[in-house]
């Protein structure tokens, strides 16, 4: 009897082993990389990838594809081995599953307006990276929380290069290497990512700053900075600025704090200075270029709510159904046919309901964070600092960017910051539990 139950031990410790080897480590960290890849990046970007890398097409949506099962298989089995298929949910969780089906009812209360199946697959775009983070909730712990912190910065250092050569390439064409961006489909994608992986090391460099960390850090964020300032995206100066005065402002250091307005001071005149000589390289004409053309798409969008303001007209379907509710007679670019809003955009097509329920999602997210920022120590507040600081930079970009919802990234730190909330109030309960210990996490 003894010699049986050992034998129906067996495959289980082997499954225990092959899913802490696999899930935990390579696989769900090469996910950050694919998530970016796939989903932050010109392969994804229709327009981008269809102009430029026709051939890319297919074999990019299937590896994506074949990626995401492998994950959910290691996924499934780490639940079944480690945790008895338990699962840990939260009300930021039930939002997030609450937000997919307010995504799904728009497209059914829109069924009839589907013309082809580009919003079934926008709707893919959306459930890849949320089902992948829900794993992530499940699986990971605080440290591994940093090394996949780690593994976006290291993918941003890895991108610098290709962006630098592009530019240095593109020299001879006055400032039109501000466009290259390596792999993101555009500037304003490329200086939003850098804003974060520069927000980590930032983070990382305040709180543990030794030698080896000091001297990786200060290279690696001066090479950012001189990527995003040669980018010339307003948006990016704005969330590189943003990022960087509110974690300064955070630190304990009264000398750093008293040098904050001279930084402040000397990065805008940097940002200034290079925005200058875009205008004047590009001969910038407000009113018929493209910032124009942005707010029309915003009007189109205003419209579309009026038309459907409960469900809206449908989860992506704004693009498909944008010529329906342009205002043909409003100035700027006619080639733009999104809406450069997030706000507006989630509004459009999924209705009240949707926006409320994104917005009560990324609320709850960041204002447990930022209790945890006031009242711990700067050292014992890294992670949830990054993952507020990334957040509210996404939030901040979507005042003038679009479809932030579905990209790998932003789900992926919202999955982190469940981590770390989750892992603190275990935390927190564990040392309750032990007697002549407080409630410290």
């Amino acid at each position: 009897m003894r010699e049986r139950v050992g034998a129906l031990r067996l495959p289980r410790a082997y499954l225990g082993y092959l899913c802490s080897r696999c899930t935990y480590s390579s696989l769900l960290y090469a996910w950050a990389f694919t998530a970016v890849i796939f989903c932050d990046s010109i392969f994804t970007k229709i327009q981008f990838t269809y102009r430029h890398f026709p051939d890319l097409v297919h074999p990019v949506a299937y590896t994506y594809i074949v990626v995401f099962s492998l994950i959910v298989l290691l996924g499934l089995l780490n639940l079944y081995v480690q945790k008895g298929y338990r699962i840990y949910v939260d009300r930021v969780m039930i939002l997030v599953g609450i937000y997919v089906l307010s995504a799904m009812l728009s497209q059914v209360m829109n069924r009839h307006h589907m013309a082809d199946t580009e919003p079934l697959h926008r709707l893919r775009l959306l459930l890849f990276p949320i089902i992948i983070a829900f794993f992530f909730v499940q699986t990971l712990d605080r440290a591994r929380v940093r090394v996949v912190a780690r593994v976006l910065v290291a993918f941003a250092l890895v991108n610098l290069p290709f962006a630098f050569a592009g530019m240095y390439l593109g020299r001879g064409q006055g400032l039109v290497f501000s466009h290259v961006s390596a792999v993101f489909s555009d500037r304003n994608l490329l200086a939003r990512f850098l804003s974060i992986a520069h927000a980590f090391l930032l983070i990382e460099f305040l709180a543990r700053p030794s030698k080896r960390i000091l001297s990786f850090s200060v290279g690696a964020m001066a090479a950012m900075f001189a990527c995003v300032t040669l980018l010339l995206s307003r948006s990016g100066y704005g969330m590189y600025f943003f990022v960087n005065m509110l974690i300064l402002s955070q630190s304990e250091n009264k000398t750093l704090k008293r040098w904050l307005p001279v930084f402040a001071g000397i990065v805008l005149i940097v940002f200034g200075a290079m925005f200058y000589l875009r205008v004047r390289a590009e001969k910038m004409n407000i009113w018929p270029s493209s910032d124009i053309g942005r707010i029309g798409s915003i009007l189109a969008g205003i419209n579309m709510i009026k038309a459907s303001p409960v469900y809206g007209v449908g989860y992506g379907m704004s693009i498909p159904r944008y010529v329906e509710f342009q205002d043909k007679h409003f100035p700027g670019l006619r080639d733009i046919d999104s809406i450069h809003n997030i706000y507006v955009n989630v509004f459009a097509e999924q209705g009240a309901v949707g926006l409320a329920v994104y917005l009560l999602l990324n609320a709850a997210v960041l204002s447990a964070l930022w209790r945890v920022i006031r009242k711990e120590p700067f050292a014992r507040r890294t992670l949830e600092l990054w993952c507020f600081v990334s957040i509210a930079t996404y939030l901040l970009h979507g005042i003038v960017y679009h479809t932030i919802d579905f990209e790998g990234i932003y789900w992926i730190i919202i999955a982190l910051a469940v981590v770390c909330l989750r892992t603190r109030r275990e935390a927190g309960r564990m040392a309750g539990a032990i007697p002549g210990r407080g409630s410290e996490s």
